[in-house]
Parts: C-alpha cells; sequence; structure tokens
C-alpha cells in the first residue's frame, strides 16, 4: 500500500515547510546536488535538490540538454519538474534570475529521455529520410550541427556549420507529434566560412546561445548571442573572438570552475593544448570573455582535435577529454580541480588507443551511475571504443579498451535512447559510406554489449544529433547529409529518421490499492504525443477514452491501451487491481518533524494528533523510507537526498487508505567551505591579498566566521566573510551555523606565499639576419620559492614561453623584443624591452616538386630548398641539397648564404592514411562458364589483376569469368593520394582443371616436324596451371608456369637421352589435386 500514497503530493490542504539550505546567499549559483532519476518519460516528475533555487519559479530556467522544462514546485532546496520531450542526452541545468544577471548550475551526470519501449531495435522503426532545407541540393559544405529551443517555444531547433558557405544556417522547429516540420530557414552572416558548433546559454538568460570555429586561415570563434523574442523569431547578436596560429576546433561549454558562468572549451589543430575562454559575462544583456585565453598544455602533443566534457569522478567538476588531430593517438584526461574564479587542472591521465579517433561522447553506458568515454575510429579499422569508467570518488580510473565494430570511416557521436528500454544507444555516421551505425544496448553493470544495425542514408553523413524532434515523446535521430566532392554529389542537408517505435505504457502506482471511497486515486500512465489513451475495468467490462491520467470510482482491474502512430502502435499496459471501500472520514493526523535538520543528525517524525482506534499509519519518504505508528523509526545520518517529501498514509480499520498528508521535511545542508580569491597564490610585495569566505554567507544572520592561520592559530578581530594579508601562510575560517544543533564547519585551507618581485634582463644581438635562428638568453632573476613562467613578444605576432627561445625573422626591419616574467598563475608580471635589427637574407624555405608535404604509407616525398646556398644540414643529419623522407614528422634545415647569414627553415610532414579498400565478388562462387560481379570501394582508380579473364580491369566493378577458381586483387589510389588494395576470392564450381587437360605420352624431337615438342592439350587455357617434369632418378629436368607446349627434351641446353620421363601438374586453387603421368622421349 506503500506504493498507493507517494502519488498523492498536489492534494488540496498539502502542508508546505520550505526546505532551507544555509548559508541562502542570493548572488550563489544554483547547486544540484542529487535528481530523483537519471532517465524518463516525457511528462514524468523529476525531483532536483540541491541549493540556491529561491522560492520564485517564474526566476528559474531548467533544462534537459536542448529544451526547458516546466517547473511544476519551487523551494530553495527542491525543485520539481516534468520531463520535456525534447530532453537530450546532457547534463540538467538550473538558471536562476537576479535582476540583470543570471547564474547556471549543472548535474554533474547526464540525463536522457526513455520513453518505455520493447528492447531492440528494427531499422524499419525510422521512418523515411527527410531532409531540410527543401529543395534541389547545393554544395555548401554542411558540416556540423547542434538542437536546442533557440525560441522558447519547447521545440529543439537545429543550428548548422558550413565550411562552403559563409551562412549559419538555423532551421525552426515547427512540427507537430508525427509530423516533422522544420522549414523555417534563418541564414544567420558570419562573413566566412565555419566548421564547427555547439550552443548552450552562455550569458545566463534562460536564451540558448551559439558557437562557432571558423574554417580557413581566420582562425575564429564566433558567438551568438541569443536575442530571439519568442517563437518563430530567432535572431542572434554576432561577435568574435580571434585565436591567431590555434586553428581552432572541437567545441564545448561547461562551468569548469562552478562560478555559475559557462566557460567555451576548444580544441587546437595547430598547438597543442586545450584552450578555455573564460566567461566573464556581467549580465544577461551582453557576453564576454576574459582578454587572455588558458592554454592548457599537453607535452609531446602537436595538436588537438575531438573534445568531451564531462564530470568523471563524482566531484561535480567537469573534466576534459581529448585527441590528437588526424595522427594515430591516444586519449587525455585532463582532471579539473578549479575552484570558483581559478581554473586549474591536472597532469593529463593517458588512455592508450594508438589509432586515428575523430569525435568524443562521455555519458553512462552499462548503467553503473559512472559516466564513460566512447569515441569514433577511422583507422586502421572502423570501430567505436569504449574505456569504462571505474574511478572512485576523486580519482580517475578506467578499465581496457573495448571496440564495436561500425561502418567504414565514423565520424560523428551521439546517445539516446531509441527503444525505450532504458539504456542509450549510440548512433555513428559514416563519411564515405551511405549510412549511420546503430548500436543498440544490451550491457549491463561492469559488462558492455550492443547489437550493431545500420541504417541506410541517401547521401554520406558526417555529424549526428539525437533528440525528440517532432514532441512525441519519442528521440529521433537528425544528422548532417555532407557533400560528395570525390564525386561530385551534393547534399548539404539537414536530415531526420523520425522514430516510430512503439510506446508500451506503464500504469502507476502498480498496486494492489486498497483506497476509502471519496480518496481522490489517479492512475497516471506513461505519455506520449499523438497518442490516444482508452482505459478498461476489466472487472465490470468498461472502457473509457481519457488522457494518460485516470481517476478510479469503482472497484476493478484497470489497464490502459494506448494508440499511436496512425494507429499502428496499439500496445496495453500493465493491470492495477483497485479496491474503493467504504470508511468513515478521517480527522487531520497533523504530521510532523523535528526539522530543519542538519546534514548528519537524525530527523524523526510524529503524528501530532493521533486518531485513535480504528485508525493506522504508514509512511514513505525519500531514498525509499517506510515507517509505520505515531513514532516512525527516525533517519539516522540524515543526508541532503533524504530530505524532501514524506507521506503520512492515515489507513481506516477496514484496511483502506482514508488520506494523505505529505510533509516538505526541511534540511539545513552546511556547505563545502573553501577561501576564494582572486589571481594566483603568490603576494607580490608590496601588495596584499584579499581572502573570501565561499559560498557567499550573510553574517551573522546565517554563519559567525572565524579566521585562523595554521601555524599563528586563531587571528583576533578576524571574524567578516573577508581578510587582507600580505605575509606567507596557510589560511582557513570556521563557520558556525545559526542553527545550534549543526557542527562548526571548517573550510579548507588555502596557502599563500609572500615572493620578491622578478628583476627582467635577457640578451640578444644587435643586429641577425632575415630567415636566421636568433637565440635569446634570458638573466632574470626571481624568486627561488616560486615557479617562472616566461612570456616573450618577439614584435612581429610571434610569442615563445621558453625560457631561452630560438626564433626566426621572416621580415628585414627593426623589432622590440619584450620578455615579460611572472610567477604561476600570472602573480608579479614583470617585463623589459630590447631592440633588434634584421637585416636582408635570401629567402629560405623547404620545397617539393609537387608542392605536397604529406607522405603515404610505403612512400617517400623529396624535399629540398627554394634558392641555392654554400652548405646545408638537415635535421636528419644529410648534408646534401636535398632529402628523401619516408615518414611523418618536422623537418629542419640550416644553411649558410653566400653573404655569410645562417637561415634555418623547417616544414612539417603530415601522415596520411592508407585508404580503407574492400572488393567483394557477387557471387562469391559461380558454375563453370559463368560470371560475377566484381565490386571495389574506396579508391578513385582502379587496376585489377589478373586481367585475362576481366571485362574491363580499369573499373570498379568489372566482370569476371573465370575459368577457375582465381584470387583477384584491385590496387589504386584513394581520395588523398595515397594507394591502397584488397583481394577477393571468385570460387569456381566443376570439374576440376588438371582433369581437363590432354597431356600426350609420346613426343620424338629429333630435328623433323613431326612430334618435337611434348604437348598438353587445353593448357593454353589455363595459364594458372603449372608443369614440372622428373627423369627416372627423380631429377627435375624442367618446370614451367604457365605451360607453353615447347618442352623439347632439354635440360640445361642439352639433349636428354631417349627413356622415360614423369610430369606433374598443378593449378592455382586446386593445389592439393595435381594429375601425374609418363611421357616416352624417343628420337
Amino acid at each position: 500500500m506503500k506504493r498507493v500514497l507517494s502519488l498523492f503530493t498536489k492534494i488540496v490542504g498539502l502542508l508546505i515547510v520550505f526546505l532551507v539550505i544555509m548559508p541562502a546567499a542570493f548572488a550563489q549559483r544554483p547547486e544540484i546536488k542529487d535528481i530523483s532519476k537519471v532517465k524518463g518519460s516525457m511528462d514524468d516528475i523529476v525531483q532536483l535538490k540541491g541549493s540556491f533555487f529561491g522560492n520564485d519559479a517564474t526566476k528559474l530556467v531548467v533544462f534537459f540538454g536542448a529544451t526547458p522544462a516546466a517547473i511544476l514546485q519551487a523551494t530553495d532546496q527542491l525543485l520539481e519538474v516534468k520531463v520535456p520531450s525534447g530532453a537530450t542526452y546532457q547534463d540538467i541545468s538550473v538558471t536562476r534570475f537576479s535582476g540583470v544577471t543570471g547564474l547556471t548550475g549543472y548535474y554533474r551526470e547526464p540525463f536522457f529521455l526513455s520513453f518505455g519501449g520493447a528492447a531492440g531495435i528494427d531499422p524499419a522503426n525510422f521512418g523515411s529520410q527527410t531532409d531540410y532545407p527543401a529543395g534541389v541540393p547545393v554544395a555548401q559544405g554542411l558540416y556540423d550541427l547542434c538542437m536546442c529551443d533557440f525560441d522558447g517555444d519547447s521545440k529543439p531547433d537545429i543550428a548548422a556549420a558550413r565550411d562552403n558557405n559563409s551562412f549559419l544556417l538555423v532551421l525552426s522547429n515547427s512540427s507537430t507529434p508525427g509530423s516533422l516540420n522544420m522549414s523555417g530557414t534563418f541564414n544567420i552572416s558570419l562573413g566566412t566560412r565555419s566548421l564547427q558548433v555547439k550552443c548552450g546559454d552562455l550569458n545566463g538568460d534562460g536564451k540558448p546561445d551559439i558557437v562557432a570555429t571558423e574554417k580557413g586561415t581566420g582562425d575564429n570563434v564566433f558567438f551568438l548571442r541569443n536575442t530571439s523574442i519568442g517563437p518563430g523569431a530567432i535572431s542572434f547578436a554576432k561577435t568574435q573572438i580571434p585565436l591567431t596560429g590555434k586553428t581552432p576546433n572541437r567545441i564545448e561549454i561547461a562551468d569548469l570552475d562552478l562560478d555559475g558562468k559557462p566557460e567555451v572549451i576548444l580544441t587546437s589543430q595547430a598547438t597543442n593544448s586545450v584552450i578555455v575562454l573564460v566567461n566573464t559575462t556581467p549580465n544577461i544583456t551582453t557576453l564576454s570573455f576574459s582578454a587572455t585565453p588558458i592554454t592548457i598544455p599537453l607535452p609531446d602533443w602537436k595538436s588537438t582535435d575531438g573534445l568531451a566534457v564531462e564530470d568523471l569522478n563524482g566531484d561535480f567538476l567537469p573534466e576534459i577529454v581529448t585527441n590528437q588531430f588526424i595522427t594515430n593517438t591516444d586519449l587525455y584526461v585532463i582532471q579539473n580541480n578549479s575552484a570558483p574564479g581559478a581554473v586549474t587542472m591536472s597532469p593529463a591521465l593517458t588512455l592508450p588507443v594508438g589509432n586515428t579517433v575523430k569525435n568524443l561522447k562521455i555519458g553512462d553506458l552499462d548503467g553503473d551511475g559512472r559516466s564513460d568515454i566512447a569515441f569514433t575510429q577511422l583507422s586502421p579499422s572502423s570501430n567505436l571504443g569504449i574505456f569504462l569508467n571505474t574511478s572512485t570518488s576523486g580519482t580517475l580510473s578506467f578499465g581496457s579498451l573495448k571496440t564495436f565494430l561500425t561502418d567504414t570511416n565514423p565520424w560523428g557521436i551521439d546517445f539516446g535512447d531509441l527503444d525505450g528500454d532504458g539504456k542509450a544507444d549510440i548512433v555513428a555516421p559514416s563519411i564515405t559510406k551511405k549510412s549511420l551505425t546503430i548500436l543498440n544496448n544490451t550491457s549491463t553493470p561492469g559488462n558492455l554489449s550492443f547489437t550493431t544495425l545500420l541504417k541506410a542514408t541517401d547521401y554520406i553523413n558526417r555529424h549526428v544529433a539525437i533528440g525528440d524532434v517532432d514532441g512525441d515523446g519519442k528521440p529521433d535521430i537528425a544528422f548532417t547529409s555532407i557533400d560528395d566532392n570525390n564525386l561530385n554529389i551534393p547534399a548539404s542537408k539537414v536530415s531526420i529518421f523520425r522514430n516510430h517505435a512503439c510506446m508500451i505504457p506503464k500504469v502507476t502506482p502498480e498496486g494492489p490499492l486498497n483506497v476509502c471511497s471519496g480518496f481522490p486515486l489517479t492512475l497516471t500512465s506513461t505519455n506520449g504525443g499523438a497518442t490516444t489513451f482508452e482505459w478498461l475495468n476489466a472487472t465490470t467490462s468498461t472502457t473509457t477514452p481519457g488522457t494518460y491520467q485516470f481517476s478510479p470510482t469503482v472497484t476493478g482491474d484497470y489497464s490502459v491501451t494506448a494508440t499511436s502512430e496512425g494507429g499502428s502502435c496499439k500496445t496495453t499496459s500493465n493491470v492495477v487491481k483497485v479496491t474503493i471501500s467504504a470508511s468513515a472520514v478521517a480527522g487531520n493526523p497533523d504530521p510532523q518533524s523535528n526539522g530543519p535538520v542538519c546534514i548528519g543528525n537524525t530527523m524523526n517524525l510524529v503524528v501530532n494528533n493521533d486518531l485513535g482506534a480504528g485508525f493506522s499509519y504508514e509512511w514513505t519518504g525519500p531514498e525509499n523510507y517506510t515507517g509505520s505508528g505515531v513514532n516512525p523509526t527516525p533517519v539516522a545520518n540524515f543526508q541532503l537526498q533524504n530530505a524532501g517529501v514524506y507521506t503520512l498514509n492515515t489507513k481506516a480499520a477496514s484496511g483502506c487508505v482514508a488520506r494523505i498528508d505529505p510533509i516538505l521535511v526541511k534540511a539545513v545542508d552546511i556547505p563545502d567551505f573553501k577561501v576564494s580569491y582572486s589571481g594566483s597564490a603568490l603576494i607580490c610585495l608590496p601588495s596584499a591579498k584579499t581572502l573570501s569566505v565561499y559560498p557567499a554567507v550573510t553574517v551573522p544572520t546565517d554563519f559567525t566566521i572565524q579566521w585562523y592561520e595554521k601555524t599563528a592559530g586563531l587571528l583576533p578581530g578576524a571574524t567578516s566573510t573577508t581578510l587582507s594579508k600580505n605575509v606567507s601562510g596557510e589560511y582557513y575560517y570556521t563557520a558556525t551555523s545559526a542553527n545550534p544543533s549543526c557542527p562548526v564547519a571548517q573550510s579548507a585551507s588555502a596557502v599563500i606565499t609572500v615572493v620578491a618581485p622578478p628583476v627582467v634582463n635577457f640578451t640578444l644581438p644587435a643586429s641577425a639576419c632575415k630567415g636566421e635562428e636568433v637565440s635569446f638568453t634570458d638573466q632574470s632573476t626571481s624568486d627561488p620559492a616560486a615557479p617562472v613562467i616566461y612570456a616573450w613578444d618577439f614584435g612581429d605576432t610571434k610569442t615563445s614561453s621558453d625560457k631561452n627561445p630560438k626564433h626566426v625573422f621572416t621580415t628585414a626591419a627593426g623589432f622590440t623584443v619584450k620578455l615579460t616574467v611572472a610567477y604561476t598563475g600570472n602573480a608579479c608580471p614583470a617585463s623589459a624591452s630590447k631592440p633588434i635589427t634584421i637585416t636582408a637574407a635570401p629567402d629560405l624555405f623547404i620545397t617539393n616538386a609537387e608542392n605536397t608535404f604529406d607522405v603515404c604509407p610505403e612512400s617517400s616525398l623529396v624535399l629540398g630548398v627554394n634558392d641555392t646556398f654554400t652548405s646545408y644540414l638537415w635535421s636528419t643529419g644529410e648534408t646534401s641539397a636535398t632529402i628523401t623522407v619516408h615518414e611523418a614528422g618536422d623537418y629542419t634545415v640550416d644553411v649558410v648564404a653566400t653573404n655569410g647569414c645562417k637561415l634555418k627553415a623547417e616544414q612539417a610532414i603530415g601522415g596520411l592514411p592508407a585508404p580503407t579498400v574492400t572488393a567483394t565478388a557477387t557471387p562469391e562462387e559461380i558454375d563453370e562458364g559463368a560470371s560475377a560481379q566484381l565490386t571495389a570501394e574506396g579508391l578513385l582508380d582502379f587496376s585489377w589483376t589478373p586481367t585475362e579473364t576481366l571485362s574491363d580491369p580499369s573499373i570498379a566493378n568489372p566482370v569476371a569469368t573465370p575459368l577457375a577458381s582465381t584470387t583477384y586483387t584491385v590496387t589504386g589510389k584513394g581520395g588523398n593520394g595515397c594507394s591502397g588494395s584488397a583481394t577477393v576470392q571468385l570460387k569456381v564450381r566443376g570439374e576440376a582443371i588438371v582433369n581437363k587437360l590432354l597431356p600426350g605420352n609420346f613426343f620424338s624431337p629429333n630435328g623433323d616436324a613431326v612430334s618435337p615438342f611434348w604437348m598438353v592439350g587445353k593448357i593454353d587455357e589455363y595459364p594458372q596451371c603449372e608443369v614440372t617434369i622428373y627423369d627416372d632418378k627423380g631429377v627435375k629436368v624442367y618446370n614451367s608456369k604457365p605451360y607453353q607446349n615447347n618442352w623439347d627434351g632439354t635440360f640445361n641446353g642439352k639433349r636428354l637421352p631417349d627413356g622415360v620421363y614423369y610430369y606433374i601438374i598443378r593449378c592455382e586453387g586446386e593445389e592439393s589435386m595435381p594429375r601425374s603421368g609418363s611421357i616416352t622421349l624417343l628420337r
């Protein structure tokens, strides 16, 4: 019966006691510390527990990924919201407005939509491909896409980047359940081509903004601040930030330092770093980022490419996962140790892969509550890799790599529950095949398992986004159909497969239920768009059309039938047994608690007004709490997840439920106090550092504060929320709650170090040649207690962070070289500048005759220079004017010009993968005399061997008519110019070849025209046959393949004596069935 009464939390007379987390500082970001479920169907109720939500739902926006949720109830500690149909596989976020500012908090684990279907995916579950914009395809370079509700109508719109068009595409969603409509098209001018795109609220106004990276050499990041004013009225205000020399690529949006303002994280295809643009937006009417991006270096790497950001160890701080660009790579997991206002990362953890990785996605794939890492791999084999997360609190660890086959060249990746079985499935498009690979998830905790199927598409594809586009509560698949530049097939469409899978309704509470007459019982079914519901009381054989909710008034066995997809889906729920009994009316038992309860203390419940004999009491609550009686079992070690609605179920003597009374129990959650400060932990004399209490508290209303230094102890008079110090030490504070039952909290400490500022000096030559490698030597002095960082500015837009760098100037002119020396965190910066004159010299650069600087496997490039010099020294050690290289890498050459200038040039040589080539025969086995169709894919030109039995050996699909089983090999060049090959065997059924041959048993090579050669009839038709001849002593005297009927009885040019000789004939594919016999040689 306890399951009955957990439903009735919204009846008339609900006693509401607000949960209170102290401190309740108004400017604090919302914190989601727990959620009641991580998956659910459309219109399911989800409770968000945390702090700093406030009590005004009109000042809150809750997003389930792409779309906002309806807020049913809001208190400072608890939100009740409905799952939107457009929920996507992302972290739930809560944004709270305060005047003109908005701060956002995120949960640590993604939520996903699960509609309650039958396990298993059939490609027929998806409708025909629908493409947007409508019309004839035009090659505009559609590349990436993202899904967000831009205009506030609770429907996910789509934005798409185009690398052959200067406009970003935005599709406005006006679909209705069961019918797609993305015909509203907006072209947002960027002024240049775009490559990647991401959407999310950056300025806290509750509207998703757009971030895009530039395609080409501009290295810009574009920000489109959402200025839309309502459904269908989509608009943006554009700004941009240049990241010169970085080639920014993939984008993620995440709050790295938990200050309520999400950062923009980017990979860099030109440097060995991840770039973080720190969000400094002051209000909801603008958008801004720190002037200097944070660069997270990855030693020994040359670039970064794929990117995913998600909490991997349960501390609510999102980690960064990335890989290198193009080359075979591993994964780097960068642990986040940030604090509000200070983004700090640990050295990266390497996960070995060794293949070409493209894109990453993080989420819980085995259902153990920990987010795993999945990624697509292009070579050497096409598959999807997964590292299972085995991390414990604060410590990162992962299982060994597991791989699952996909179609060739998978690129993008996304998660979503496509069959409604409660497990996240995976979709990966192919950039060379017209297909999507769908991995249907059948995993269990600790064990990965997938069923792979392919969904055919009309074009080749690249990126994918999973989400319910039409509002029927089932996630659809949206993807970019891309131009096939190799075959000149335009596409550039956002394509959608609508999900036609059937929802199987589940009715709750599941019963059996026994309620007293007049009790407001409501049965609730799984909901779905464009779905009709018919309720059945099997006991009375009564059917009632209605909605997904039903209130029974008579006893019976109840179920509901849901009909959707135009009648093709008609499914029936579980049966709930309902008994409605007559009973006396119960008075108000007045349930109470001893709240607010401090975290860690004991919570007690009590029936304050016992109704006496004839009534009994049952209690239910969070974390599966159950109790009975006037004084039910206490909750010891009360935690935040124990806070929430506790329900008192009052039963009449007959056992029926007479009434329910929910009570919302308070909690006092002492925050994890920290010491916050701006900038570095170093104090540069004579300055002082201001330390602050974090999170902000109200003193003395909520807490009293006392500051300490670890060695000196209590600091007299230091009782405010800030402390200014210019003395080294380890500082912390205690916070005493105004609630006397709560323990005194001690903050984490902050170590502050006072240092002397650097004194900057360096040496450089007064002059040098253009193109010469110039050495700079640091001679600065600094405080030995602090690590030093160097920032050189050579005056020609180039920089270095080395202590003693070398630099090549490419222009003859005067330059001012500036060195800035600071301590870690850019503390105590000091600078010095000196001039240098660069004189004219011959230009030097590394050349290649074909003007290409990428090398294929088992190939080579000849490198030279653009002019003649007196000497050469290559990084390979060679001293010739040209060298031949076989591997990718960075190559340099030092030369001396005729005027004595010592010049240096560098050239990066990229490694190209061999094309993935497949060769097939249809059918794989034929009868003798029949033909088969050979087909090769993955090449631009084709050369088949052996050629004799092919219709045309230079095309992709020749017809083969072999007389015997034959292995065919196709070779050619792929789209990147590299050679590749594949083989296929075509088997021929029929009589063995050797049995068709007609070997002679006599010949007379005596110089006349009669039988001068040993003849084997029909052997000229079978060049794959080999003839070997032995004398009577077993000595091999002849061998030939093919045999051309030309043995004249000689061995090594000498005539053999008359006699009997023996032959063996073997044919390819039939080596186990040779033919043998004897020959008489008679002259």
